[in-house]
This record gives structure tokens, C-alpha cells and sequence, in this order.
């Protein structure tokens, strides 16, 4: 008799309905008689060979849904063979049900408790986490918790001190920023960084797009940024650190482009000034304003001492025809001419809109001028 029963027993269980139809296709000669004592066979299989516990009660039912819907097909099946073999299916499952799937829900656990468990069953308490003891029952007080001792080897329950918080991941310091004059290049900036704790990764990414994200490696600390930075307008590029341990944090730095700014004493009736390195060369009259540092905004510095006799003082400044000025040692209002607009072209070729402050008065003595706004 050709029969293929793994095909049957197959189809049963992974709920393949086809399976079966192609199963009871291959049937030519198959008795009545046969087909128990094949169910037989299978009980004894399964029952010797799957203990109640081990059984998964989800699969069990995906069987019994299977061999009920090929039971409920019986009747537009003509070949009754295989209607019989549905049949068996269900009558066996029904047989094997109390033994694979225990009725209501397993009923109550009795016994001694094990793992993280103490006590016996149905009231076991908990006595360690992850395999790791919880120190002995004892009344627990406001606000105490569970913390891991290594000197004692268990969970102790107390309150939280300062000395069990950790410090909180920081970047501590980032640095590696600059100011450079206006058209100026930096080539391969390098930055540093540190943290309250060591980081996991950290990135640094920068506005102009150069080389960017640069990626860190481990510890994280400092990178060389590959490329060359030059503006010929004032100008921040801003650099990035990423950095991530527990929490991610950033912190920036930047290359700023600023103008120079600078100041002198000469006759009066200069009209221009023209960079001569680090200092520039009036027009008009004979003289040298020189360097007075570079700047993103002249309001609030303080240039000089200017020390003239019978000269004018001169600022070559950004930031507009409107400033004003005070005496730094007196505190009085210091006058000067409404300023000459200036395109500066500096030492790096850059034009710079700047504006010639003459002071109006001709002057003896030292003066350090304030920009007042």
C-alpha cells in the first residue's frame, strides 16, 4: 500500500491543509483498521517522547485548529480515505490533549522555589536578582533602596549618598579655536577634548563641510581636522564635538575671520591708509597707525597709549560712521570728525570696509581712547 504518513503527520502539524489533499492523493488501498492503528502508533510516539511541560500550549492549538478545519472538509472531499484519516487526526489530538496541554492553566505550583525564588510554592519570595542574593529581610525605611555591595556580595537596602551617584558624562574642555585676520588660511586645524567620563564615540563636524564628520577614535580626545580654512569676509566657522557615553553632549569651537583694527598719531588731513603687513601706511599726510589687535567688534576695546605732540590721533576702524568715544583715564567724552569711509585691502589681499576716525582737536600728552558705542 503506497501511503506517505510523514506527508500526513507533517501537514498536521505545521497547518498546511494542502499538505493533506497531496497526501491523500497518493492513496490507492488504505482500510479502516489501518489508519488507527497508525493513530495508535503515534499517540504511543508522542506520548513516550514529549513530556507535559515541554509542550508549547500555542502549538498545541495551531494543531487542533488545523485538525478541525480538515475534519470540516470532509464532506466536499470525495476520496474518503482521507476524510477518515481527518478524522483519526482529531480523535487523536483529543486523546493526547490532556497530556500535551494541561486543562486551566497548569493549575498551582507547589514545592520549593528556586533561582532568584526562596521559600516554597504558592507563596515564594524574591531573594536575588540575575542570580545575585538581596540582603536579608529587614524593615525597609523611607526612601531606602537596593544597592549592590562588593564587599558584602549582595544587594544591601539603604539610602542613596552622594558617593553612589557618578558624575554625570560632560565634555570638560574642547579646544582648538582661533581668531585670524580676514583672509587669512588655516590649514589642518587640530582640536582637543576631555570628559567627566570616558566616552563611547565622539565626532567633530564644522560649517564649512571640510572634512566633515571628522570621526574620532578611541579615547576620543583630539582629531586634526584635513583641510584649509580662509574666508575674505568676517566670518565663524564653527566646529562641533559630538560625543556620547551615557547622555550625548556638544560643545563648540570656532576659527572667527576678523578685521584688524588700528590706531596712530600724525598731522591732521590723512584721507585713506593702505596695509602695511601687520600695520597700515596713511594717505594724505605722512605717518603709521599701527596694529591694534583684530577684533569681531571695536565697541568696548580700549586703543593706545597715544603719546603726540602738537598731532591728532587717528583710528582706522570697523563697525560703521558712528561711533563714539571717551577719554579712558578721564572718563570724559573724547571728539572726533565724522570718519572718512575706507576699503581697506589688507596684508591678505582681503578688501575690509573700515572708517579713518581724525580726532578733532590737535593734541599733547597720552590718550587711551575708549569705543564707547
Amino acid at each position: 500500500m503506497p501511503i506517505n504518513n510523514n506527508a500526513i503527520w507533517d501537514a498536521a502539524l505545521s497547518g498546511y491543509v494542502g499538505g493533506i489533499a497531496q497526501a491523500g492523493g497518493s492513496f490507492e488501498v488504505l482500510d479502516e483498521e489501518f489508519v488507527i492503528v497508525q493513530a495508535e502508533e503515534f499517540a504511543e510516539a508522542i506520548d513516550s517522547l514529549i513530556a507535559p511541560t515541554t509542550v508549547d500550549p500555542s502549538a498545541g492549538q495551531a494543531m487542533f485548529s488545523l485538525c478541525q478545519t480538515i475534519s470540516s472538509l470532509r464532506s466536499p472531499i470525495t476520496n474518503s480515505n482521507l476524510a477518515i484519516i481527518a478524522s483519526y487526526i482529531v480523535e487523536l489530538y483529543e486523546d493526547l490533549l490532556p497530556s500535551l496541554v494541561p486543562i486551566g492553566g497548569g493549575g498551582t505550583p507547589s514545592g520549593p522555589a528556586g533561582g532568584d525564588l526562596s521559600g516554597t510554592y504558592p507563596d515564594p519570595r524574591v531573594s536575588g536578582f540575575q542570580t545575585y542574593p538581596l540582603q536579608a529581610v529587614t524593615p525597609p525605611t523611607d526612601k531606602e533602596v537596593y544597592i549592590w555591595s562588593v564587599s558584602n556580595g549582595f544587594f544591601t537596602l539603604r539610602q542613596l549618598t552622594a558617593d553612589d551617584i557618578g558624575p554625570a558624562f560632560a565634555i570638560t574642555s574642547f579646544t582648538g579655536g582661533s581668531a585670524v585676520e580676514i583672509g587669512a588660511t588655516v590649514t589642518n586645524p587640530t582640536f582637543t577634548a576631555s570628559y567627566s567620563t570616558p566616552a563611547t564615540s565622539a565626532e567633530i563636524t564644522n560649517s564649512d563641510g571640510i572634512d566633515s564628520p571628522l570621526v574620532l577614535t578611541t579615547p576620543f580626545t583630539s582629531g586634526t581636522v584635513v583641510g584649509s580654512f580662509s574666508h575674505n569676509t568676517q566670518t565663524d566657522v564653527a566646529f562641533t564635538l559630538t560625543a556620547v557615553a551615557a547622555t550625548t553632549q556638544v560643545a563648540t569651537q570656532y576659527i572667527s575671520f576678523e578685521p584688524r583694527q588700528f590706531g596712530g598719531v600724525a598731522a591732521p588731513g590723512a584721507t585713506s591708509a593702505t596695509a602695511s603687513g601687520n600695520n597700515a601706511n596713511l594717505t594724505g599726510v605722512s605717518g603709521t597707525l599701527l596694529n591694534e589687535g583684530i577684533t569681531d567688534s571695536p565697541v568696548g576695546n580700549t586703543y593706545g597709549p597715544f603719546v603726540t605732540s602738537d598731532n591728532n590721533i587717528y583710528l582706522l576702524l570697523t563697525g560703521g560712521a558712528s561711533h563714539t568715544f571717551k577719554d579712558a583715564n578721564t572718563g570724559f567724552a573724547f571728539p572726533f570728525n565724522a570718519p572718512t569711509p575706507v576699503s581697506f585691502v589688507n596684508q591678505n589681499g582681503a578688501t575690509v570696509p573700515m572708517w579713518l576716525y581724525q580726532s578733532t582737536n590737535t593734541l599733547s600728552g597720552t590718550y587711551s581712547i575708549l569705543v564707547n558705542t
